[in-house]
């Protein structure tokens, strides 16, 4: 296994980064813990991140190898935990983006979704006129997005694999990928991918969390390992201008606290028009500061000022003799725990409705998680939601206990009870 790297040079275009925030000493986020687990030694690495003044790009100065939190099995299969079918929401969500995506494809064009977890996006898609591939390196939900009928791959997504997908599958008419992009270290690497396999007038759309969003709403537990960059379109441009592409539109998501879907084609593609909403978004950057240092200073006062308050309301509520549980077992929730400090004697437990963490253990604060049902069942007076981006859904699956008097906790954008 290779060692995490640092470095304070940018990794697309080799500037010096502006390191501006720094969450301190945190685990893996998604590496639960099991009993045996906590008897060995932890890893832990230091959390930060800096700006790209040559390229725009927020990045992690810290990269943790794909093997620390893809963690293989005695069959030496990757496994990963977590599943974008659990979300009915993102269910609706990548099925509107699939129908979008049909106005680009021609009969029987050829669809790849790059990091395609348990096939959410592709299964939306009519197999009857178009061929869909996923690319997805955890074994465990590869297999679920097969059982599906669904074609998948259990790989990384290299230059050698795209040669040999249009070896045998042709090229591609749109390449997708959702919440994964951000997760690759060789941004560079990928782009020479996408240029490998995708025909002459196809499309290479993608969404991950956007920069400005996070920055707006204080959202600091975005930052964790597996998120190595943070986009704007200033960034994405810059991209994709090195690898002879533009980016031709962008449309903001409501997923995730708040994303970007980026359009990409190839320079010499005259038959899709730029979006004019690009300027605007383009301006809008430029409006916020985010070319500027002081931007993402003040992010990070507002981060640790986030942290105080959030301690002070949970100190203030156990001094009342209230009892705390966390709710979603999510990478995000690593970041927050560690972050401000929860241990067990605040946080008891996390509720998380993923049977393969019930019975674990969260990164670093060893919190024990439990089931929805258990939860239920005990009723504490507050839950910390640590899937803030999933509040109303989770709102709506736990109206009971709202009912009877348990409250929800939401860290972002500001702390607050509801």
């Amino acid at each position: 296994m290779q060692p995490p790297a640092t470095s304070n040079r940018c990794k697309i275009c080799s500037t010096p980064l502006f390191a501006f925030l720094s969450l301190g000493r945190m685990p893996i986020a998604n590496a639960f813990l099991s009993g045996e687990d906590l008897l060995k030694p932890e890893f832990f690495y230091h959390l930060e991140a800096g700006y790209c003044p040559g390229c725009h790009m927020v990045q992690l100065l810290t990269v943790i190898p794909y093997e620390m939190y893809l963690r293989p099995d005695q069959q030496q299969k990757r496994n990963y935990l977590f599943f974008s079918s659990t979300s009915s929401h993102m269910a609706q969500h990548f099925s509107e983006f699939a129908a979008e995506i049909t106005g680009f494809l021609k009969p029987d064009s050829l669809v790849l979704d790059v990091g395609s977890n348990d096939g959410i996006t592709l299964q939306a898609f009519d197999r009857q006129k178009y061929r869909v591939l996923g690319i997805e390196p955890a074994h465990n939900v590869a297999e679920i997005a097969r059982g599906k009928g669904i074609e998948t791959l259990t790989e990384f997504f290299t230059e050698q694999l795209a040669e040999q997908i249009v070896r045998t599958k042709g090229k591609a008419r749109a390449i997708l990928s959702s919440n994964v992009i951000l997760n690759i270290a060789d941004l560079n690497a990928v782009m020479r991918c996408i240029n490998i396999l995708l025909e002459d007038d196809g499309i290479f759309v993608f969404e991950d969390p956007y920069l400005p969003l996070i920055l707006q709403n204080n959202t600091y537990d975005q930052f964790y390992d597996e998120h190595i960059y943070y986009f704007t379109a200033h960034a994405i441009a810059s991209l994709v201008q090195r690898h002879g592409m533009v980016l031709f539109d962008a449309r903001q998501q409501e997923v995730h606290g708040g994303s970007m879907r980026f359009y990409i084609k190839r320079r010499q593609n005259i038959s899709i028009p730029i979006s004019p909403r690009l300027a605007e978004l383009l301006y809008q950057e430029e409006q916020q500061g985010l070319a500027s240092f002081d931007a993402y200073r003040t992010f990070a006062s507002r981060a640790d000022a986030s942290r105080r308050e959030l301690i002070a309301l949970l100190r203030q509520l156990k001094s009342q003799g209230k009892r705390i549980a966390g709710y979603a077992a999510a990478s995000k929730g690593t970041i927050v725990t560690n972050y401000c400090k929860l241990t067990p004697d605040i946080i008891e437990y996390v509720a998380d409705s993923t049977p393969e963490k019930q019975g674990l253990y969260t990164p670093g604060m060893h919190i024990p998680v439990v089931s929805p049902e258990h939860f239920r069942s005990d009723h504490p007076d507050y839950a910390v939601v640590f899937a803030w981006n999933h509040i109303k859904e989770i709102m709506e699956k736990e109206q009971e206990y709202l009912g009877t008097g348990g409250r929800f906790i939401v860290p972002f954008p500001r702390v607050r009870i509801i």
